[in-house]
């Protein structure tokens, strides 16, 4: 992460590996107070799996990523999230 004290804006990454249990072509995540600027999701063979849509439900801090495909129950992913987000006093 990269906070600016002078603008109170944190810049970051974020990297996720991750498996399903079930096919799914969706996950849900915990978010809270994030502005996303990009979202990758890579499959173990280095392989991009496109991200289709995402949105965002702030009452319940949740993140939607829906993809373009199906996620294979135990192969592994890695989701990264480039974000920034406004610092509290």
């Amino acid at each position: 992460m990269h906070p600016n004290l002078e603008i109170f804006e944190n810049f970051g990454t974020v990297n996720v590996t991750f498996q399903v249990t079930t096919a799914t072509n969706f996950i849900v995540l915990h978010s809270k107070d994030l502005n996303l600027a990009r979202i990758l999701i890579v499959q173990s063979n280095e392989t991009i799996t496109p991200v289709l849509q995402h949105l965002e439900y702030p009452k319940h801090q949740q993140l939607y990523i829906k993809i373009d495909g199906t996620f294979i129950p135990d192969l592994k992913y890695k989701l990264w999230i480039n974000f920034h987000r406004h610092l509290e006093d």
